[in-house]
């Protein structure tokens, strides 16, 4: 359940989840998921029961129900039952250490484990989920050493806003910067790379008022795709790029 805060926005919405100090005193767990649950639009709280320590929750979607049991929450522990009786567990056990455990109906135990830098200044992180089916990695923040070797840098600037997704399948991600060139010369740099590394490309430019855009889309054999987007701003001469990686083909 996703927790969003935004100002006044975030204000209005804790008034209108009725937040209670009772039961944030009583339960902090619980009062946490409530107020998450008001916090998300998809998702909404059907019913809560404090002596049983227990909350159902609704998917506006879909009309699921789950059921959050919150009475081991003292040995690290919450329970989730669905509408048709299956059970997981979430053990919270390691969460000190950035890891979180979780298990279905049939015993089979799934691993989220979360980083973050300890250095001054850094943003970054990353998160592993671990499961029967495969595993997905998110790294954030300073991480270019972790770019594929394939996606084109911008001449020797080393960019610090990095995001990188790697599952079974394949891998994702992308990194932007601020260039002092012009919109025009920076597509022209970028798009002499990707033709130079064996990239089929189309681009095409628009404009606005001030505003300047150009898009250069590359595909390559081997499940190799990359986007990039020029654009002017108000800090220099923007660059977006996104790729993509299908293992196998």
């Amino acid at each position: 359940i996703g927790l969003v805060v935004l100002g006044g926005y975030a204000v209005h919405k804790v008034k209108q989840a009725g937040f209670d100090t009772t039961l944030l005193k009583k339960n902090p767990a619980a009062a946490a998921i409530k107020f998450a649950a008001a916090m998300n639009p998809d998702v909404e709280v059907v019913s809560s029961d404090n002596d049983s320590q227990t909350l159902k929750l609704r998917k506006k979607k879909t009309g699921e129900t789950i059921t959050i049991d919150l009475q081991n929450m003292k040995d690290g522990k919450i329970r989730v039952v669905d509408e048709k009786g299956k059970e997981s567990t979430i053990d919270l056990q390691d969460v000190k250490d950035g890891k979180f455990r979780f298990f279905d109906d049939e015993g089979k135990e799934s691993t989220i484990s979360i980083s973050g830098s300890d250095k001054e200044g850094e943003e970054s992180g990353t998160m592993n989920i671990k499961t029967s089916e495969g595993n997905f990695n998110l790294s954030t923040g300073s991480k270019a050493d972790k770019l594929p070797k394939w996606v084109p840098m911008y001449k020797d600037i080393v960019p610090t806003k990095v995001m990188i997704m790697t599952a079974d399948k394949g891998s994702s991600g992308g990194y932007s910067i601020v260039v002092k060139d012009s919109v025009e010369d920076a597509a022209t740099l970028m798009e002499k790379k990707l033709k130079d590394n064996g990239f089929t490309i189309s681009k095409n430019s628009y404009s606005m008022n001030d505003k300047k855009m150009i898009n250069i889309s590359g595909q390559k054999d081997g499940g190799l795709s990359i986007n990039v987007i020029v654009t002017n701003t108000d800090e220099g001469t923007g660059l977006n790029i996104t790729f993509s990686e299908k293992f196998g083909s």
